[in-house]
């Protein structure tokens, strides 16, 4: 049997060298670290026009002068639908300052956003709802990079891109919503 002074330090080696190891290496959660390398790098002053699902229409040039979330969401993300009430509240709270929200649904077909929609519409206050885009409808166009792309280490959705009052894309994430993204729209209002 080996002595114990062995066995302490074979113990410590254990669990210190892959502590010691991921210090040493700076770790990048998956979200951020994922590698895009289909898609083609968003636009510094990306375009987006459009028939919103209540037949309106919509672009960014019209929303110049604002504060811009564009949300890039399915109704079977988890991940999307969890965000829907943290959106609302922050739409609530900023929309007097500025504060828009446009969302470009990516299901395949109408009728899971229509039922989200419509339930949405009986449920949620007037001053908590924003502008839906289906982007699959004719007419529909932006420079935006919204097909599933082929990343390592991330999902896609939802996607989000926040623009400054000029239009300028000043923030894009993809997968689980940071805090950063509030914190970057509350410093541009």
């Amino acid at each position: 049997m080996p002595p114990l002074w062995a066995l302490t330090v074979a113990l410590v080696v254990a669990v210190l060298q892959p502590l010691a190891m991921a210090a040493a290496t700076k770790l990048v959660p998956p979200a951020v670290a994922a590698v895009n390398v289909d898609q083609p790098p968003v636009p510094a002053y990306p375009s987006l026009t459009g028939r919103t699902t209540s037949g309106q229409d919509i672009s960014l040039q019209a929303l110049r002068g604002q504060v811009v979330l564009v949300l890039v969401w399915s109704t079977d993300c988890p991940v999307c639908l969890s965000k829907m009430p943290e959106l609302r509240a922050n739409l609530a709270g900023w929309h007097t300052q500025g504060f828009k929200i446009i969302s470009i649904n990516t299901d395949a077909r109408p009728d899971a956003l229509r039922s989200w929609e419509s339930a949405r519409m009986t449920t949620v206050p007037a001053a908590q709802q924003w502008p839906s885009l289906w982007m699959h409808t004719a007419g529909f166009a932006t420079t935006l990079p919204l097909d599933a792309p082929k990343t390592a280490g991330a999902a896609h959705l939802p996607g989000i891109y926040v623009l400054d009052r000029e239009g300028k894309l000043r923030l894009h994430t993809k997968g689980r919503v940071p805090a950063e993204v509030w914190d970057t729209i509350a410093e541009l209002l």
